[in-house]
């Protein structure tokens, strides 16, 4: 009987868990249904050949979401909510971008409102490369939790609820002792020559009486804006560290000091990070936060500590913005080239781009294939 009643109680669980998976799944359809609804309000999208796929998809995905019992399961809800990013992203770009445009849409999963797959547990603590999102540790392309933690992110790294949030109510936490060289990014193809601006919110803390700051940066192309002062770094270390990198600038921001905010940790308020970047015809932008744990480029004193989490970051609400466009430049979504590179759909999912339609990560880039 105890062993019939241990089953009972673990399906129970387990119901509980899927349902609760179903709710937040659903919740993300709403989301993305909103976002293609806006998309189509545009006309120039709107009567584009993706466009009106995408009208198509949206009119029956939403006639399934308002029925009373919805058809599709944790599964197709994801599968759809990709078809339908993928279709948003074809038809801004054929629709034309100009000066001004809010183009954050391209960016997948810019607020970490979609949590796929933000349940892996490895030793206890998360650990998750974001729906949409790449991850390169110590030089190691990361997909999974274990390869995370192979990789060297040993602690809670991955989509949190967090009140501080400035768009939706998740962000995303990095968090390992020691932190390692990390770069979580994605890049966007098909844009018009021009120049853009990306904008990021971030937190760095000062906790339990030890500074935190180091190498937490915006990095766009090979272009960095710094959280911190400029007194804060050594510019000629940086050179060192950092050679890729051909222009710099500092947010300006002190960490947030968790002795007056009352709270610990990571917690506290976000500030925003800027970076404008040039492209000519053909080329893509790569965007993300890069971080590290290298003291030595710091004109800052630390403590000793066991739990040396330094260049922890939190971080929310990628933006991008065109500026200007170059009206010679013009320039079409990349398509996957044949090569032995493995590629993942936004999920990170290995698949195979030959025999499948959709938008795919490869070699850290989005390509759509038609």
């Amino acid at each position: 009987k105890y062993d019939d009643i241990n089953s009972a109680a673990n399906t129970i669980v387990m119901l509980f868990d899927q349902a609760e998976a179903s709710i937040r799944e659903y919740a993300l359809l709403a989301t993305t249904l909103t976002k293609a609804q806006e998309a189509l309000n545009d006309a120039k999208i709107a009567q584009t050949v993706a466009g009106q796929q995408l009208q198509t998809l949206y009119n029956t995905t939403k006639a399934d979401y308002d029925s009373n019992y919805p058809s599709l399961d944790n599964d197709g809800v994801a599968a759809t909510i990709s078809k339908i990013e993928t279709l948003i992203t074809e038809a801004m770009l054929a629709g034309g971008v100009k000066a001004g445009d809010d183009l954050t849409s391209l960016i997948a999963n810019a607020s970490f409102e979609n949590t796929y797959g933000n349940d892996v547990n490895v030793g206890g603590a998360a650990h998750t490369v974001p729906y949409g999102w790449s991850m390169r540790v110590e030089g190691k392309e990361c997909h999974s939790a274990q390869e995370l933690t192979d990789a060297g992110i040993n602690s809670w790294t991955a989509i949190e609820d967090n009140q501080y949030t400035t768009d939706g109510a998740h962000s995303y936490c990095l968090l390992s002792a020691p932190v390692p060289d990390a770069y979580l990014y994605q890049t966007i193809q098909g844009l018009p020559a021009g120049t853009y601006k990306v904008t990021v919110d971030m937190n760095v803390t000062y906790d339990g009486g030890c500074s935190r700051l180091t190498g937490q940066r915006l990095l766009v192309n090979n272009v960095a804006q710094y959280y911190g002062k400029p007194e804060f770094y050594i510019a000629s270390e940086l050179d060192k560290l950092h050679p890729e990198e051909v222009s710099r600038s500092y947010a300006g921001y002190d960490e947030v000091n968790s002795n007056e905010t009352g709270v610990s940790g990571d917690m506290g308020n976000m500030s925003t990070l800027t970076v404008e970047v040039t492209i000519g015809k053909g080329e893509s932008i790569t965007l993300g936060v890069r971080t590290d744990n290298n003291k030595v480029a710091m004109n800052r004193s630390y403590e000793e500590n066991w739990w040396d989490c330094t260049g922890r970051y939190k971080l929310d609400n990628f933006r991008l913005y065109c500026v200007s466009v170059d009206a010679t430049g013009i320039s079409t979504v990349g398509k996957v080239q044949a090569d032995d590179a493995e590629a993942y759909n936004l999920m990170g999912v290995k698949v195979n781009p030959a025999t499948t339609r959709g938008l795919y990560i490869k070699n850290g880039k989005k390509y759509i294939v038609k």
